[in-house]
């Protein structure tokens, strides 16, 4: 189940959001500007790995959606816009089989497979579990989007 929302009122999103390593994310997140190096890095309170990516628009040749096993997907819109689809992961097919390494897998929708759009502006926040597979970069706007995407490894959350 994706969590989607706004980073000013991420206090209404308790259960989830409650969670230790997810509320630090969430407070660091909500300190951060569009001036932010792009590239690797870790939250140096926690440890936590992200990446800051700056991307021109692009038209998509393919509809490969992504999933993850080891972690959680914070992203976190810094600038521009762009559409996140999410599906589902049960309801695709797979592409390319995961690579545990990579912590990623492939995967194909059908014609008919049901797409959540979540609308990317500054200061929007997706949380992506597992089950979440999604197909970031659909551009909403003519101008390039910056964003954070966390790593939160899945093991740091309590069940």
């Amino acid at each position: 189940m994706a969590l989607f929302g706004h980073i000013d009122d991420r206090q209404e999103h308790y259960g989830l959001l409650n969670q230790p390593p997810i509320r630090a994310v969430m407070h660091w997140l909500s300190e951060q500007t569009p001036d932010i190096t792009p590239g690797e890095n870790a939250i140096e309170s926690t440890g936590i790995k992200y990446v800051v990516i700056e991307h021109a628009p692009v038209t998509p040749t393919m509809e490969t959606f992504e999933a993850h096993n080891g972690v959680v997907d914070i992203h976190f819109c810094l600038a521009g816009a762009e559409e996140i689809q999410v599906v589902r992961r049960s309801d695709l097919a797979t592409a390319k089989p995961y690579d545990e390494a990579a912590d990623v897998e492939l995967l194909h929708p059908s014609d008919t497979v049901d797409r959540t759009v979540l609308g990317m502006t500054p200061g929007r926040f997706a949380i992506l579990m597992p089950s979440d597979a999604h197909l970031p970069f659909h551009f909403a706007g003519e101008s390039s989007v910056k964003k954070i995407v966390v790593k939160l490894p899945i093991d740091r959350l309590s069940s």
